[in-house]
């Protein structure tokens, strides 16, 4: 897709221009934003986001006690914000953002119900005191310490949980995309995106940038018929849902085939077998999850979403400083929220992030430089085919060009460029130096440099726990092999969904690029299901206007807004690298049963690149999982719970 926006060319690549920049007005845009984010009201500040806060019942709408409020102000820094920082950290911090990720509603509330449902987690609350470590340990110390020493250690030691409620699938990748500790994002399962909230809209955020260019109708129209088509497919009335239903429960999972693995499932596990009841609530479950995970790639950008992140203190000023050179406004409102209530928790380890402050402005100037997008006429790239590959079991294609092999699924429209970088002898040195710990590099390299190939291939299966004869020491996907496995990287380009690069950030990948925006011109993904369901005409037209959107807002905004339109379904390139020995966690953990297919899929592709450039890999990565997806195991946990309900 050419675009139309005005660029200013900065260079040339043999003879063709390289137009680099955001739109003429990009610097004023961001300063005129940020000059009417910092001095609005909290209040205001939500409205922009179409912000609502929650309401504090339990799960039949019941008000919860006064009690329960006040404890659960205790646990977080505000209670109707969409910004709100953990007071208290550890385990419960934790076990709250992990039981949030699968729960409805605010994770504010689910703490308050799991007060209100247990008296002695609720004495303990009451009992908590918690100072103010800024006030009471002294901003003097802090100042003197880490504004003028300078002494970054102890931001690195401060750690903070934050919890986001509401923001939009593109903030939350933004948010993820930073360097944080962790974070973790509620799945796509558990958020009622087919309901509309009270005042009759569904549940998407038109950015603050939009509303600034009068383009809002632009944008809720195709917001609207995404939703709509959302809607449809988990509407049992409709007809779209009864054909998805159909095929859902005679192609992909048949009652009685899920039956017969659940009951072989509980023998293997020495459980007893399931009552007929047990086996129809199961399956009921795990259809209305395949349903949901089939579907999920009809949601926009722009759809709400809850997270949570656990950073340092000097990992928070680098995403507000991030967010403040980010062109959306949603970037600009949150990054404002992060720093007013940071402040009360983290003092002067925040100093100096005021948008208006000079240094801010500077950080904001070299990032909007630096990571402003650059569009260049693309050619085809003259690469000679040495030899192309059919793997069967996988249904893909592999193809080597000598610098690079492409894995391609043309059935699922999935592609993998994947590049070596290092090789079997870095391992081998790697791993006679971490083995004998007075080997020196050139030592271990003359040692490499005569030794015949067998020997190094049995000295890396060796590290690996994997033995010629007899069994394997490595007999849970959770042995990873040590760190002599880094010396030897993959360059990936992966050409998949929007909702799939979702799922791959989500996950923690060891380093990737910083793409800032999406566009529609790799086209975009229909599902199985939909296409069996008869709506893939419905689909197409929804997805030409998305291009249409798309196209104005990027004339009228720039491209970063412009992307909140577009799909989960949208494809687009995901660029990373990884090591070897985190390539063995990625592709093992993501192939296991119970994930999204595609994302699974893209898993299994990268693992037979991998052993194509080194075929050691092929013994070595023994739990990549190229069997069935579905994950019985839940069935086996639901299953359970409704013997504990039974019993209770």
């Amino acid at each position: 897709m050419q675009l139309s926006i005005r660029y200013k060319c900065i260079y040339t690549v043999d003879g063709s221009e390289v137009w680099v920049g955001m739109p003429v007005l990009y610097e004023e845009q961001l300063a005129l934003l940020h000059e009417k984010v910092r001095s609005a009201s909290d209040v205001d500040l939500c409205d922009m986001l179409q912000y609502t806060s929650p309401s504090f019942t339990d799960k039949e709408g019941n008000p919860l006690s006064d009690d329960v409020l006040n404890n659960v102000t205790k646990l977080y820094s505000n209670v109707d914000k969409p910004v709100s920082f953990y007071r208290e950290g550890g385990l419960f911090a934790g076990s709250l953002s992990s039981r949030h990720s699968r729960a409805p509603g605010d994770m504010r509330v689910v703490a308050g119900r799991m007060l209100e449902a247990n008296p002695a987690l609720q004495q303990a609350i009451s009992e908590l005191y918690s100072p103010s470590y800024v006030s009471d340990i002294g901003k003097p110390f802090f100042q003197r310490v880490f504004a003028d020493y300078g002494d970054d250690s102890i931001a690195r030691m401060v750690d903070f949980g934050i919890s986001f409620e509401d923001v939009s699938l593109l903030e939350a990748m933004h948010l993820l995309h930073h360097r944080t500790l962790f974070g973790i994002e509620k799945s796509t399962r558990y958020k009622p995106y087919h309901q509309r909230d009270k005042d009759g809209n569904f549940r998407y955020i038109i950015d603050p940038l939009v509303h600034e260019a009068d383009m809002v109708e632009d944008v809720k129209e195709v917001s609207d018929q995404l939703f709509g088509l959302y809607s449809a497919t988990l509407d049992e009335t409709s007809s779209v849902y009864e054909a998805i239903q159909t095929y859902l429960t005679t192609e992909a999972l048949p009652y009685d085939m899920f039956a017969d693995a659940v009951q072989e499932t509980l023998r293997g596990r020495q459980e007893s077998l399931a009552s007929s009841d047990e086996l129809q609530g199961a399956y009921d479950k795990t259809i209305a999850a395949l349903l949901k995970d089939s579907v999920r790639h009809l949601l926009p950008l722009n759809a709400k979403t809850s997270l949570s992140l656990q950073l340092n203190a000097e990992a928070m000023r680098h995403l507000i400083y991030n967010h403040q050179a980010l062109p959306l406004g949603e970037a600009a409102v949150i990054q404002e929220f992060i720093r007013r209530e940071g402040e009360e928790l983290a003092g002067p380890l925040l100093d100096r992030t005021d948008p208006a402050d000079s240094r801010s402005q500077q950080y904001q100037r070299f990032l909007s430089h630096t990571r402003s997008p650059v569009f260049t006429h693309r050619g085809v790239g003259e690469y000679e085919l040495l030899q192309s590959h059919k793997d069967s079991d996988l249904g893909v294609t592999i193809e080597d060009y000598g610098d690079f092999i492409r894995v391609a699924d043309p059935a699922a429209h999935l592609e993998a460029e994947i590049r070596i970088k290092g090789n079997k002898d870095d391992v081998v040195q790697s791993i006679l130096r971490e083995r004998q710990s007075d080997l020196q590099l050139s030592d271990a390299l003359a040692a490499v440099d005569s030794m015949e190939e067998i020997k190094k291939d049995a000295i890396i299966l060796d590290y690996a726990g994997i033995q010629p004869e007899g069994e394997d020491l490595r007999t849970n996907r959770r042995h990873r092999p040590g760190r002599a496995f880094e010396n030897m990287r993959f360059d990936l380009s992966l050409i998949m969904p929007i909702g799939e690069i979702r799922d791959l950030r989500r996950h923690t990948p060891q380093t990737y690029l910083d793409p800032r925006y999406f566009t529609p011109e790799h086209d975009y993904y229909l599902s199985p299901v939909l296409a069996e369901a008869g709506v893939g005409e419905e689909v197409d037209t929804v997805m030409r206007h998305i291009d249409h959107t798309w196209e104005r807002l990027c004339e009228e905004i720039n491209p970063s807004v412009a992307s909140t339109v577009l799909s989960l379904a949208h494809r687009a390139p995901m660029n990373t690298e990884v090591n070897a020995r985190n390539l063995f966690h990625m592709t093992e953990l993501r192939t296991q049963r119970g994930g999204a297919p595609l994302y699974a899929q893209i898993m299994r592709m990268v693992a037979a690149g991998q052993r194509y450039l080194e075929p050691l890999f092929d013994e070595m990565q023994t739990f990549v999982n190229y069997g069935s997806e579905v994950d019985y195991g839940r069935a086996v946990q639901e299953i359970r719970s409704m013997r504990k309900r039974q019993q209770s």
